[in-house]
């Protein structure tokens, strides 16, 4: 198998924020002679990426039960920015209290080979074993929603080799299925959103390259049809992630180790059961869906203050539902049933960000497929 792509997209941005101004005490609020709402700042730009890739991947039969695969895809990208400090205008009057900066036009380009290669041994046929090994790689850029457009430069890819091995199997006839696969990942340059100092008090949020980390896993899979109508399953997952090297500046400017931190949304141990009954019938199928998933605590801001670590939860979901007619299905639903609450916090700039999880709801959902 062989392969040319190709991708062309362009990103506009624009954002303007409002009363946060009023209450930061820099001269836009009170102290100012100033209303909540009087005096906002935008932001505008523009991000264009193009992107080709020529890709193969062959696979080589290596006697009776042994396959290779080998792959590869060579990757060149092109991207731009365009785009300027914003203004602070004053709203009531319709004009700029202090007019926007200057626009900065800027490009950069990457190229990257990612090869493949994994073996297959089937012992029989109910059965394969797999290694493999891979490199990959996440696009550079520049980040757009920073106000210190002229310090902005392009951050590079990050990179990672990943090594897998694993089995696949099933049992009794098919009624049982049970993968497993362990895995090993090195991240190289790897982006991270990080806090800098701009002096005179003033912090920045940016992308830079700051960190290499090494991420270490293993995940079980375990499906069982019960009878002919009851299925049910598991999974299980298990990473054990860690910076190698993290380094970032604090409020002075001066460079920080910070390699003892935890990778952020990256809970370490998760679970997840759930049962499904078919019932079928004269007009079509009756079914009963049960679902509990589980999940260790993560920190979502990169330094792990307390405020963004989320703590672990457990989530029960079912449904009933009457497919009929080939076309229709009726389903009564809950979710989040005993309303598991958490919210996900993130630092932007010198202020926060956070939203909760969706409560416990129940309802009623009518589905036509055509």
């Amino acid at each position: 198998t062989a392969g040319l792509y190709y991708w062309e997209s362009e990103a506009y941005q624009f954002q303007e924020s409002y009363d946060m101004w009023y209450f930061f005490g820099i001269g836009f609020g009170p102290e100012g002679g100033l209303n909540p709402g009087d005096v906002s700042q935008d932001l505008e730009s523009v991000v264009d990426n193009e992107a080709y890739a020529l890709f193969a991947s062959m696979d080589w039969s290596l006697g009776e039960r042994w396959l290779l695969n080998l792959g590869g895809r060579f990757t060149y990208e092109e991207k731009s920015f365009s785009g300027g400090t914003g203004a602070f205008n004053y709203v009531p009057g319709g004009f700029p209290l202090v007019p926007s900066g200057p626009v900065r036009k800027l490009e950069d380009d990457w190229n990257e080979f990612s090869p493949r290669v994994a073996l297959q041994y089937y012992p029989n046929d109910d059965m394969m074993f797999f290694a493999s090994f891979s490199s990959g790689f996440k696009s550079g850029g520049f980040f757009a929603r920073t106000q210190d457009i002229a310090g902005l430069n392009s951050y590079d890819p990050e990179y990672v080799d990943t090594y897998e091995i694993g089995l696949k199997s099933e049992w009794f006839e098919n009624r049982m299925r049970f993968n497993a696969s362990a895995f090993y990942s090195e991240y190289e340059d790897k982006q991270e959103e990080v806090i800098v100092n701009l002096g005179d008090g003033n912090v920045t949020t940016i992308v830079q390259n700051a960190a290499d980390a090494e991420i270490a896993g293993l995940e079980l899979e375990l499906t069982a049809q019960i009878t002919a109508g009851l299925s049910a399953f598991i999974n299980y997952g298990y990473i054990d992630a860690e910076f190698t090297d993290f380094t970032v500046s604090d409020s002075e400017g001066n460079e920080v180790d910070q390699s003892d931190l935890e990778l952020r949304n990256a809970p370490e141990q998760n679970v997840n059961v759930g049962l499904d009954y078919y019932l079928p019938l004269s007009f079509g199928e009756f079914s009963l869906h049960y679902n509990y998933r589980w999940r260790d605590e993560y920190h979502t801001i990169i330094d792990n203050k307390p405020k963004g670590l989320v703590e672990s939860a457990g989530f029960h979901n079912a449904s009933i539902d009457l497919n009929f007619l080939e076309n229709y299905r009726v389903s009564v639903y809950g979710r989040n049933i005993g309303d598991e609450r958490y919210a996900r916090v993130v630092d932007i700039g010198i202020s926060s960000w956070g939203s909760y999880n969706s409560p416990e709801q129940y309802g009623i959902e009518f589905t036509l497929d055509f």
